[in-house]
């Protein structure tokens, strides 16, 4: 059965294509989450408000391969069925050697993506960043839901495989475990990241509330403490990007941003990923 893409509705430098799949960043908006369905192409939209160009990466869009394949249709009712769509959308990406870059909706759809990718390279390395651990085992009997995330990868992904970072509001009982696990980094330690991921394959997975609230406050979290740029571009240091097989990028709230500054904050951290993947010789 085909995978059912919807095309973007606007056109940006998010908008491009290419025929060329090994090591290829490939686009896909995830429209899961209430106020969140439209979140990828608002992001798409506030593109077109940045520069192409990376000062970090040292790179332009305008002179790299990437393709955006638009946006998944996934089942607004059903979070556990929209996974499994998820789950297939990544794995077909992944059988072009392509690397699946997911954004929008409310990361509910993150552990599915992981578990795609984990079956295709078993010694995956997961980063997660963001601001709260979710590890509800289920939330109102939706074992799918955003809380529950981290719980539903620990499903399959050994907890010393898993790393988490920038975390500031939980449970007591969550941050002794990830303490007891030894899989918690402190925004203080990201540049340690480069050692602990060694030579294995890395997914990324990051969620815009891990930015400080008043940095970017259209997300789910608004407890002070989170990153700030210059975090944010010491994470970018310390990823070994040559390594890095999958993204998922989640969390924006379109509705709750009344000025865009938290819009504009997506578009640019999307197109750092994007520019930080090494292309193809």
């Amino acid at each position: 059965m085909a995978l059912e893409i919807a095309p973007p509705s606007t056109c940006s430098f998010l908008g491009s294509h290419s025929e060329t799949f090994h090591r290829v960043p490939a686009l896909l908006g995830v429209p899961i989450g209430k106020d969140l369905e439209m979140a990828s192409d608002i992001i798409r939209t506030a593109s077109q408000s940045l520069g192409s160009y990376s000062t970090a990466a040292e790179c332009d869009l305008n002179d790299i391969l990437f393709t955006d394949y638009g946006n998944l249709v996934v089942d607004p009712d059903s979070r556990e069925i929209s996974a499994r769509i998820v789950g297939d959308s990544t794995r077909a990406i992944l059988g072009t050697e392509a690397i699946p870059i997911l954004f929008g909706g409310d990361g509910s759809y993150s552990p599915a993506a992981v578990r795609a990718t984990l079956d295709r390279f078993p010694d995956l390395n997961v980063v997660q960043v963001g601001a709260a651990p979710n590890l509800a085992n289920e939330v109102d009997g939706d074992a799918w839901h955003p809380d529950c995330a981290t719980t539903r990868i620990l499903d399959r992904l050994p907890a010393d495989q898993l790393f988490q970072v920038a975390l500031r509001e939980g449970r007591k009982e969550d941050f002794e475990e990830m303490r007891e696990d030894q899989r918690l980094v402190s925004i203080a330690d990201i540049h340690t990241l480069t050692e602990l991921l060694r030579k294995s394959p890395v997914y990324l997975s990051f969620q815009l509330s891990a930015f400080e609230p008043s940095f970017a406050s259209a997300t789910g979290i608004h407890e002070p403490g989170g990153l700030l740029w210059r975090d944010f571009e010491e994470l970018l240091a310390s990823v070994p990007w040559n390594q890095v097989r999958g993204i998922d990028f989640s969390g924006l709230y379109p509705d709750a941003d009344l000025t865009g500054y938290s819009t504009l904050v997506a578009a640019k951290v999307l197109r750092e990923f994007i520019l930080s993947i090494p292309q193809p010789e």
